[in-house]
């Protein structure tokens, strides 16, 4: 059982039925609303979509606004870009997949009258919990581990996420694990990922898929499954706000993770039917061979950044961090390496955001950060770097380029 929400703003969280989920998944509205937040968040956004009719009543509509109108004027076509594709996102139909159904509670706008409310004070638990992977290349295969012979989790929904680069599972949740949050480190363990932590809230909403994105789908146990061993165990402590697990993390059992499919392991990216690894050699041996010892891109690093007007101490700083970045990629191509090089990355330029090195460059400073000459490893950090940093680094501009013999400034 599982709760739908039409508009998460106003609209009641009704019990979910077949009939809904279907007429959802096949929307013709859900697939092109989700096609458009992808195509907006493509590096040429702006030239596909300035003259677009939707675009610009959406662009009209906000700057009119009283309160936040003039600042949203003052964004750049690709920030208002952002924000549309944010509020296509957030006006997809929602599916509350923790939940069986929502006691009656006063509105906040009216307190007199009553609305299924998605409140956690008034949850009934499904027995079933969402489970979310964030900024990866390949959500099917990932998907396709869940498939190994005796997997200890039963998925009853797998789908590829609206960014096009998460994946969403519904499981059954088992009780002798423990509550949600719980559930979902224990099934991270098994498939060697991270999830979303914010996943723990049992009301939670997920943003509906479109119908060419559901990797699978048991409509039967989504509709009428209720874990009743499981509800009865820790509804009343959801319904009074404790949602975090109850599992002491030294005595946590780690399922031993599931090798990955071979799917996985045969992917071969090409460009024009050549393989990025021998354009990738072709382009290193063109910029003088191997890349430079740490020490001296180090060096040139800190260079190039005092012309700049950025301090000598912050110079060291900041480039030291990009090159812990290139180490964490050299060791790991996976998800986990390019997050933490990320948060690394944007919390470095945010400490480098000072009065000094902004008055030169009047906002906008193209960084070029030295990474590994690999293709997949400077779009998995790209899309880490997209999603993190929204308006964090608003007028930064951050490229990036492989180890070189001498940095380059455009």
């Amino acid at each position: 059982m599982f709760c739908i929400q039409e508009n998460q703003y106003f609209s009641p969280a009704v019990p979910g039925t077949r009939e809904k989920l279907r007429e959802i998944l096949d929307s013709s509205q859900v697939k092109w609303k989700i096609a458009a937040i992808r195509s907006l968040r493509q590096p040429d956004a702006v030239r596909q979509w300035a003259q677009n009719t939707d675009y610009q009543k959406f662009c009209a509509k906000e700057g009119q606004k009283k309160k936040k109108g003039e600042a949203f004027t003052a964004l750049s076509d690709a920030e208002k870009m952002q924000r549309y594709a944010n509020a296509l996102k957030e006006s997809l139909p929602c599916l509350i997949f923790g939940a069986r159904a929502f006691d009656e509670v006063p509105m906040k706008s009216n307190p007199e009258k009553m609305m299924r409310r998605r409140v956690l004070a008034g949850i009934h638990l499904s027995g079933l919990f969402m489970f979310d992977v964030d900024h990866v290349d390949n959500p099917k295969g990932i998907y396709e581990r869940t498939k190994a012979e005796g997997f200890p989790w039963e998925v009853v929904f797998a789908h590829k996420t609206s960014s096009g680069y998460g994946l969403r599972l519904v499981c059954k949740a088992r009780p002798e694990i423990g509550n949600i949050a719980d559930n979902q480190q224990a099934l991270a363990a098994a498939l060697g990922v991270t999830c979303d932590a914010s996943c723990i809230d049992a009301s939670r909403i997920s943003y509906a898929p479109m119908r060419e994105d559901v990797y699978y789908i048991d409509e039967d146990t989504l509709v009428e499954y209720y874990g009743e061993a499981f509800a009865g165990k820790y509804e009343t402590a959801y319904r009074e706000g404790r949602t975090q697990g109850t599992v002491p993390p030294e005595t946590k059992a780690t399922p031993a993770p599931v090798p990955p499919s071979d799917q996985e392991n045969e992917v071969n990216l090409t460009y024009h039917g050549i393989e990025y690894k021998k354009i990738c050699e072709a382009w290193q041996a063109a910029q003088g061979g191997s890349r430079l010892p740490l020490e001296t891109a180090t060096e040139q690093c800190c260079s190039w950044l005092s012309t700049l007007g950025i301090s000598a101490t912050t110079s060291r700083r900041w480039s030291t961090g990009c090159l812990d970045c290139v180490d964490l990629c050299r060791t790991s191509s996976a998800s986990e390496a390019t997050r933490k090089s990320a948060t690394l990355l944007i919390r470095l330029v945010s400490e480098s955001s000072t009065k000094t090195s902004r008055k030169g460059c009047k906002g906008c400073l193209k960084v070029w950060v030295f990474m590994p000459a690999t293709p997949l490893q400077l779009q998995e950090l790209w899309e880490a770097l997209k999603c993190l940093t929204n308006s964090s680094l608003r007028g930064w501009n951050l490229c990036f380029a492989p180890l070189m013999p001498r940095p380059v400034v455009e």
